[in-house]
């Protein structure tokens, strides 16, 4: 696998940072929503109600799915994201139709619009790729995980207008869980890359497909002019920050570090200062020790 070039730099990035493809779904719908609201169906190019959400109430909880979503493109890659919701897009339209021929009294009012299928296909593939991180206390006792959050607006949406939400939901939901587990080779389907490095491209400039890596004072003072891989020691055998010289790096917490995106030089520095200890010496790189 190709290594991609590590970018250094003192600023924290955005919450959508590193995700393009997510980051265009995210402001196409919600710009085109809040522009068009119920003009969409009078505009002479259809295809708008994929993209335009019906509601208000839509439009937030939508438009904060997709933020919270924006984990399923760093785990999968643009490339896939991609592929899953231009393809979530067309099942969407094709479920429509087969919909409405087939109980035309049920949905005869139509259906919910926006990315729905896109969205709740995204959701699959976030139930099956992304771990759980934190346990939160409600309720006088009652834990749960962080991704709660994600599951409790995904039923709001999904419930909303009954079965005209109900039914693209559910529609995404299967697609997501037939594409992340490859049924019927559906997994291998991808789209050309250039879709993906075109948002990238417009939304991050051209670091879009680089490591980009936050550093704190550790980085920073390691990277001065004059130290070499051995900078953080001094002639005495002391740390950059004074003390006994620590053990060796650890190779498999050098690793875990190199795959962060930190050069092998600062991360065996990092973990020298640390002890080997691997969160601390996160911590130093990352600016939060």
């Amino acid at each position: 696998e190709r290594r991609r070039e590590v970018v250094y730099r003192k600023e924290a990035g955005g919450g959508l940072d590193g995700v393009p493809v997510t980051r265009a779904l995210l402001f196409a719908s919600l710009g085109l929503s809040l522009v068009l609201g119920q003009d969409k169906v009078q505009l002479p190019a259809r295809g708008f109600e994929l993209l335009c959400w019906s509601t208000g109430s839509e439009i937030i909880v939508g438009t904060l799915l997709l933020y919270w979503l924006k984990e399923v493109e760093r785990v999968k890659g643009s490339r896939k994201t991609a592929t899953m919701i231009l393809l979530a897009s067309v099942v969407q339209s094709l479920a429509r139709a087969a919909l409405s021929a087939l109980w035309p009294d049920v949905f005869k009012g139509g259906f919910c619009d926006g990315p729905l299928t896109a969205v709740f296909a995204l959701i699959a593939a976030f139930w099956l790729t992304v771990p759980s991180i934190a346990s939160l206390e409600v309720f006088g006792g009652l834990q749960v995980t962080n991704n709660v959050f994600v599951y409790v607006a995904a039923l709001h949406l999904i419930v909303g207008r009954g079965w005209k939400s109900f039914s693209l939901g559910a529609v995404g939901w299967l697609f997501g869980l037939a594409y992340q587990t490859n049924f019927l080779s559906l997994g291998r389907v991808e789209l050309p890359s250039f879709l993906s490095q075109a948002c990238g491209k417009v939304f991050e400039g051209a670091d879009y497909d680089k490591v980009k890596v936050r550093y704190g004072r550790f980085v920073q003072i390691r990277r001065e002019p004059g130290r070499g891989e051995g900078g953080g020691q001094n002639q005495q055998g002391t740390g950059l920050f004074g003390g006994a010289r620590p053990a060796e790096p650890h190779p498999q917490a050098l690793q875990m570090l190199e795959s962060m995106g930190f050069d092998t030089g600062v991360a065996s520095e990092a973990l020298r200062q640390t002890n080997n200890n691997l969160n601390e010496a996160a911590s130093m790189l990352l600016g939060q020790g």
